[in-house]
Order: structure tokens, then sequence, then C-alpha cells
């Protein structure tokens, strides 16, 4: 084989490898412009992009609103997003308490106060149970999600790996140990003041009852004795 073929045969193989390469687009670094070639990424999206970067993953682009499951399946097969160096936490800006806090809070979608158009973003929780989600607020963990129905064990553990559901820990310390879901009484808690209520009521009535009846007789038997000695 001749170098001229040999050199033409390289060049033939490895030119298709030189263009991917060039076309990927990785997540972290693309500018606005480069991100809009993502299937389904206009400049609203791709501007989300950039604000909850850094991405350690392409399945971390599930946190950005505006792409779910299906949206995040299509620009995977579309084979252009990428991660370059993957970011290293300890190449990134100290972070305080404060500032730690409130990325999370950008981040991460709080079950006790997002929006019905937040919550859906959350894996098997679609507009219905988002619904009933906001009506058995609040929760405490997580694993409180379990009373929305036709959440199960393996739908917890889908939503926590998926990442975004999220509680303040510091809502967790208001946790009671009668019932989350009662404001400090459970049904039996409730039930158990109610009746205590409608016994001390109907023992003052009784009371005042018998009262009214003596004092009655004490003065029937006044004004008998009075028009006795008449």
């Amino acid at each position: 084989m001749s170098l001229k073929l040999f050199f033409l045969l390289f060049i033939s193989l490895f030119i298709p490898f030189l263009i991917l390469a060039v076309e990927k687009i990785d997540i972290n670094t693309a500018s606005l412009e480069e991100l809009q070639k993502l299937t389904g990424v206009g400049p609203v999206i791709g501007q989300r992009i950039i604000e909850e970067r850094p991405f350690f993953a392409i399945e971390d682009l599930i946190r950005v609103k505006g792409i779910g499951p299906k949206k995040l399946e299509d620009i995977k097969k579309q084979g252009l997003a990428w991660i370059g160096d993957s970011p290293s936490e300890t190449t990134q800006a100290p972070r305080t308490s404060e500032n730690s806090s409130l990325q999370t809070r950008a981040t991460k979608v709080d079950i006790n106060e997002a929006p019905l158009e937040e919550l859906i973003r959350i894996i098997h929780i679609g507009e219905t149970r988002a619904r009933q989600l906001i009506s058995l607020r609040p929760f405490y963990s997580l694993d409180d999600l379990g009373e929305i129905k036709g959440i199960g064990e393996k739908s917890l553990e889908d939503i926590e790996k998926q990442g975004l559901a999220w509680v303040d820990p510091a809502f967790e310390k208001l946790r009671v140990k009668a019932s989350p879901k009662s404001n400090f009484l459970d049904k039996e808690g409730v039930a158990s003041v109610v009746e205590s209520q409608n016994s001390k009521s109907l023992n003052l009535f009784l009371t005042a009852l018998s009262i009214a009846i003596l004092s009655g007789f004490v003065i029937l038997a006044i004004k008998m004795k009075f028009l006795a000695k008449r």
C-alpha cells in the first residue's frame, strides 16, 4: 500500500470523528447561541442552562425548568450535548452556608412552597398529583409524599434518585410527635378534644338546670309559707 493511499484512508476514517468532536456542545461552557442547537432548547431554556451550571452529567439537565424526562431523552439521543472536563467541587468558589442554601433553593423544588408549574417537574408528579400535593401540605420529609394517591415505595425511590424534590431541613424541625398533617393534633386527638368539650358543656348545662330547679322550689316554698300566714 502506497503512503498516499494510506494517508487518504487514515483521513477518511478519522475525519468523521474530528467533525463530531467539533460539533459537540459542552453544556458547561457553551454560549447561549450554541446551546440553542440542542433539541428543544430555545433562548429561554438556554439561559436557564447557563444559570444552572455547573453540570456533572447530561442527566443533570433535568433540574433545568422546561426540561423534562422526554426532552432530556431527546437531547441525549441527538448526541450533541456533552460534559468536557468535569467541574470539580474544589475548583468552585467557596460557598457560605447562606449561598449554599440559596443555590439549593434555586436548583431544587421545595414541595412545601413550589407552585404547580414547578411541582410537575418532579418525576411521577403530574398535574393531578401536584394539586393533591398542594392540598396535603405541609410535608416534613420526602417520605411524606407517600400520602399522595399512587405514590408508593418505588415512586418515592425514583423521586429521591431524581434529586429535584426538597424539604427545607429547618422546616423538618417543626414536625410534632402527634401527626404532621393535623396541625399538631391527629384525628384521634381532635376527637378526644371535641368529646372533652362536649362533656364539659353537658356538665355545665346539668349544673345550671339543677340550680334553676332548686331555686324554683325555694321560691315556691317561700310563697306558700307567706300565703299561709295571711
